[in-house]
């Protein structure tokens, strides 16, 4: 019987193990981060504009709560952009040392 190889979605995510001061790491996390923030920016637009509480500076507000939104998402693992980003700097640093 042939060996039945999973699919990309089958496979499990390969998590990369934070290494302290790796400013890789933290260059493709923080890049996570601006992705997540311009992705959840989106979702909350619209949100409470036409309320009697909306002001400008409950969007003030609304704008920093997504940024710490994306950026506690992309700290605690995020969804795989910056493990994706991280993993092609490294190959691209390996190509560029051979």
């Amino acid at each position: 019987m042939d060996s039945i190889t999973p699919t990309a979605a089958q496979q499990p995510r390969i998590q990369t193990l934070p290494v302290p001061n790796n400013p890789m790491r933290e260059k493709a996390q923080e890049f996570e981060a601006v992705f997540l923030n311009v992705m959840l920016a989106s979702a909350f637009e619209g949100l409470g504009e036409d309320d009697e509480f909306s002001s400008q500076a409950s969007d003030t507000w609304r704008s920093m709560q997504v940024e710490q939104f994306a950026k506690a998402i992309s700290e605690s693992g995020g969804i795989g952009i910056a493990d994706q980003i991280y993993a092609e700097l490294l190959q691209i640093q390996e190509q560029a040392e051979q």
